[in-house]
């Protein structure tokens, strides 16, 4: 000990078992005790020890140079032992066999630099001082199995600076390195080894994981180009861990933990900070030719992923925001796994393209808000999302997709929609997993082999899978098309089609008050009870079977009309005020009852079917049960044990090729007409044939009534046969029978009764009245469906000095965004506000006012405002669209649009009809046309409309691909004006299409621009 400083020169050699230097001070009493409690001498002024020689210690031997600053130009060599460079004022060491270090004081000045070699084989090196600096060699190489080598920097209050090459290399495994500082920087070129054949090491450069743990947080951390950090396993093993970490961290250089070239997974890297700055030239790798890849984090506070090639302060130092460069992912993620998380958001601004990757790995992103503004293109990623919530706007293509909570405790909300030309592509499995509220509006869909989706609140749009899980309490969808389908008890608020491809739908319970299609190759197996609230019909193509269980399983449809193309079996009920279609056989041990029903099928089975008005039955009736209705027209044949009668002053009419009837009733409030083309009818016996106002009979053979009886309240009774067959009305001893002669059957043609029924248009009143009496047209224009649509707001805010927002406004405009509010609310509160409508949000005078907004606040809620007017907008898109697509089917109906397009479709004077139709096109119709309205114009008309959207179709506008399927399968008839209606509609609502598209680009900007704003005044600190 030397108060005054100690040098050893470069010829001095010191061999001894341990060596302790100091220039500090220290008590007899310590000393004696084996206590090494080093302190500067108040009166002293601070000295230096410097090697330039030659030290060695025997095996487990310690060597440590304790002063007020320490230099190391020489070698120092130890093996199973420590060597400590130690610079402060009051330094203790408690064990030279097994020492542990304590600071009480240390200072900037108190510096310890290394340009020498130091080797501590199997053993420990410490550097600590005030300001740390290697430039020569730090080795703990390790060759035993279960000792690894370990090198400790710190400057506590200071900084570390870290060039030359440590190592902590191991014959079986790697050691560890723990730096930590004020400032850590680890200089160009610099060499940290930490490589083992059975596995590699562990480094720790500012702190620990994410920044949690006991080791010292890093205020600034750099790793500059050039620098080479390694631990890798080289052999058989798993890579190692590397943590580089601090409050702002810069990283450049490689950075690798490699699995073994036999055998391993890859290891961990983790460059983290709450402002993190990576350099393009940054290359992580945690590859494993035999094993698994492994994992690359990133944890900044707040992150934006974009192109740092068209901007300059990417990675500026005077920038206080993470930006990283969207190539540091194109190439990462061919060598690792990475997962990003963020304890604010992550915002993708530019496109992330890895299409040319061939290795499978994980893109993982976790934070409470993440926006994929820009498509993520990466066949061979699995994209895994861990949010609150998710805003992806341009669609995906990935491998598998997963999509979870941020936290237990919060509220998932997704919102994937489409503004750019891609959808969502995923390549094996697509599952959202118990989120509150997803809407999925892309006008591309999605593509997937399996989906599976767990969800409070469900908002679907096109999604093709060949296998499709949905657990939900609340679902809207436009249409799902997919293999294998299992839908949970789920809620449908919105409307739906599931396109379903084989073999089997399986429904648990289904409640929907939107538009909802089924559609299956094979069969839908209904095991609960399906539910219609409000205006929402149900098509289901395919077969639907009710399963015997302990469940009770009815459609009810309440007020809405159901479509069923396909056969219906099992043991279930049906029932809806509404329209009832089936288009297949009825083999089913249930009740079915409707409004209107047709069944195009044959029916069979212990049934009972009720119309409450209209029933067309077109197959054959068999089986036992009743069909009971109003108006019933039957077409099929009649055989088994089922009574038919209809209710109140109703008619029944039977056309079949044979008809028997036995133990059964058939019995009509009205009238009753039997009649066939092919055979006979056949009234057997125990039978009632009952109409109140006339019974007519005709068949081309032989009409014979047995032990039965024909009733009639009123009127005549009416029986033909062709030719020279007989119309028999006999007792049961057949003692009766006479030929009966329908009224005026011989007459000739022109003294036969006039038909007078009414010719095309005979759902109108006014059809044959003169054009001058018929009631004037005061509709409004048919194209207005976005009211205002074409208004322009110049001068409307001209009185304003400024924009204001409500806080009122701000809070609806969230619960919609949120999916806590409908459209309808929005438009109504935009009404209500005379300053804007939807349509005029932007104009130029309003956009004025937006564009001399200053403040974030501000800026942030027109953001909110500019969100909800585009969202207002996908959604008029979607209805409109989807209205086009239903239309088009002759099985639904032209209800089933929205109110504006119904007051085409109601128009009840055809000659107005015509007139405006042309008037939508543009085009003038013969005034002769208009005025006679016959069926020759109307042909016209259609051809016009047929060439019209032939024209439109086969430019192929993304929107309306479906609605071009349906048109291209839509039933036509010579002169249906319902046809010509629907094409008109259909025009109608691609007109709007295009002007809400066109107002939507507008709006666009408006996000875009204030976007950069926000982000600009962020850069700026404001």
């Amino acid at each position: 000990m030397n108060p005054n400083g100690i040098i050893f020169g470069k010829d001095a050699v010191i061999d001894t078992s341990s060596f302790v230097a100091s220039t500090l001070n220290i008590s007899n009493e310590d000393l004696k005790k084996g206590k090494f409690a080093f302190e500067q001498a108040k009166d002293k002024a601070m000295a230096e020890i410097v090697n330039n020689g030659l030290i060695t210690v025997s095996k487990n031997g310690t060597v440590a140079f304790v002063g007020g600053s320490v230099t190391n130009n020489g070698k120092i060599k130890v093996e199973n032992g420590n060597v400590f460079l130690l610079a402060g004022q009051k330094i203790t060491l408690s064990d030279l066999s097994n020492p542990a270090i304590t600071y009480s004081l240390s200072a900037p000045k108190n510096k310890v630099l290394n340009l020498g070699d130091v080797f501590a084989k199997n053993g420990k090196i410490t550097l600590s001082g005030g300001k740390v600096t290697n430039k020569g060699t730090l080795n703990v190489h390790s060759t035993d199995k279960d000792k690894q080598g370990h090198v400790t920097i710190s400057a506590k209050e200071g900084d570390v600076s870290l060039g030359g090459k440590i190592s902590a290399d191991g014959v079986y495994r790697g050691g560890a390195i723990k730096i930590t500082g004020k400032g850590i920087t680890v200089e160009e070129n610099a060499v940290i080894d930490l490589k083992g054949k059975q596995g590699g090491g562990t480094a720790y450069i500012g702190g620990d994981e994410q920044g949690k743990g006991t080791i010292q947080l890093a205020e600034k951390t750099e790793i500059k180009k050039g620098a080479k950090i390694d631990a890798s396993a080289t052999e058989k093993g798993n890579g190692g861990k590397v943590v580089i970490w601090g409050d702002k961290a810069k990283v450049d250089g490689k950075i690798t933990a490699k699995g073994g070239e036999k055998a391993g997974d890859g290891g961990f890297v983790e460059t983290s900070g709450n402002i993190l700055k990576l350099s393009k030239n940054l290359h992580i790798d945690t590859s494993a030719p035999k094993g698994k890849l492994g994992d690359w984090l990133l944890d900044p506070v707040n992150v934006f992923v974009r192109d740092c090639s068209l901007t300059s302060y990417c990675n500026s130092d005077d920038v206080n925001m993470t930006f990283i460069d969207k190539s540091m992912f194109e190439n990462g993620l061919k060598y690792t796994n990475a997962f990003i998380t963020a304890s604010t958001g992550i915002t993708f601004e530019d496109t992330i393209n890895v299409s040319e990757s061939e290795t499978e790995t994980t893109f993982q992103l976790k934070a409470p808000y993440i926006s994929l503004s820009r498509p993520i293109i990466a066949p061979k990623v699995t994209l895994d999302i861990q949010t609150a919530e998710l805003n992806s706007i341009f669609g995906f293509h990935v491998n598998n997709f997963y999509l979870n909570k941020h936290t237990t405790e919060e509220k998932g909300i997704a919102y994937f929609g489409s503004s750019g030309d891609y959808g969502y592509k995923v390549e094996n499995l697509f599952k959202i997993s118990s989120f509150d509220d997803v809407h999925f509006h892309s006008n591309y869909g999605l593509e997937t082999k399996i989906a599976s989706i767990d969800s409070y609140k469900l908002s679907l749009g096109g999604i093709t899978s060949e296998q499709l899980s949905i657990k939900s309490h609340k679902i809207g969808f436009q249409s799902i098309h997919t293999k294998d389908l299992e839908i949970l008890p789920l809620e449908i608020k919105d409307q739906a089609t599931i396109n379903h491809e084989e073999p089997s739908i399986n429904i648990g319970s289904l409640y929907t008050s939107g538009n909802s299609t089924l559609h299956t190759k094979g069969n839908i197996f209904i095991n609960h009870d399906i539910l219609l609230s409000g205006d929402s019909p149900l098509n289901i193509i395919g077969n639907v079977n009710f399963r015997e269980n302990e469940y009770a399983k009815n459609i009810n449809g309440n007020d809405n009309f159901i479509s069923i193309k396909g056969n219906v079996e099992g043991y279930g009920n049906i029932k809806t005020l509404g329209g009832l279609l089936i288009q297949g056989n009825v083999n089913n041990n249930g009740n079915i009852e409707g409004e209107h029903i047709s069944i195009e099928g044959d029916i069979d089975g212990n049934n009972n079917i009720r119309g409450w008005d209209d029933l067309l039955i077109k197959g054959d009736i068999k089986g036992s049960g009743r069909i009971k209705g109003y108006n019933i027209n039957i077409i099929g044949d009649i055989s088994g044990n089922k009574s038919i009668s209809a209710d109140g002053k109703m008619n029944i009419k039977v056309n079949a090729s044979d008809y028997e009837l036995s133990n059964k009733k058939l019995e009509a409030g009205r009238t009753l007409e039997i009649s066939n083309s092919h055979g006979n009818i056949i009234n057997v016996s125990n039978n009632d044939i009952k109409a109140v106002e006339g019974i007519k009979i005709s068949a081309k053979g032989k009409i014979e009534n047995g032990a039965g009886n024909i009733l009639e309240e009123k009127g005549n009774n009416k029986f033909k046969t062709a030719g020279a067959y007989d119309v028999c009305i006999s007792d049961s001893a057949g003692e009766l029978c006479r030929k009966v002669h329908l009224e005026n059957i011989d007459k000739p043609v022109e003294e036969r009764p006039k038909n007078e029924e009414t010719s095309i248009d005979d759902q109108t009143d006014n059809v044959d009245k003169p054009v001058e009496e018929k009631p004037k047209n005061e509709e409004a224009p048919i194209n207005d469906q976005t009211e205002n649509v074409d208004k322009l707001a110049e001068g409307q805010l001209d009185n304003e000095e400024k924009i204001s927002f409500d806080d009122k406004d701000i809070e609806l405009y969230k619960e919609y965004l949120d999916g806590k509010r409908v459209s309808h609310e929005i438009l109504k509160h935009f009404k209500e506000h005379d300053y804007f409508t939807p349509e005029n949000v932007y104009s130029d005078a309003r956009l004025k006012r937006v564009n001399e907004l200053t403040s974030k606040e501000d800026l942030e809620k027109a953001l909110l405002e500019a969100r909800t007017v585009d969202k207002i907008y996908q959604n008029q898109m979607d209805t409109l669209e989807f209205a086009s697509y239903m239309i088009m089917s002759s099985d639904i109906g032209i209800e089933i649009v929205d109110s504006i397009s119904a007051r085409v479709l109601g128009i009840k004077n055809l000659s107005d009809f015509v007139k405006v139709a042309y008037d939508l096109i543009n085009e003038k119709p013969n005034k002769k046309t208009v005025i006679t309205a016959s069926s020759e114009s109307l042909m016209a008309l259609q051809s016009r409309y047929e060439e019209k959207l032939e024209e439109i179709f086969s430019k192929k506008p993304p929107m309306f691909n479906k609605v071009y399927q349906g048109f291209k399968k839509l039933k036509r008839l010579n002169d249906s004006l319902e046809y010509i209606k629907k094409m008109v509609v259909i025009y109608n609502n691609f007109l709007t299409i295009k002007k809400i598209e066109q107002n939507r680009k507008g709006v666009n900007k408006v996000i875009k621009d204030l976007s950069v704003k926000i982000v600009d005044l962020e850069k700026k600190g404001k």
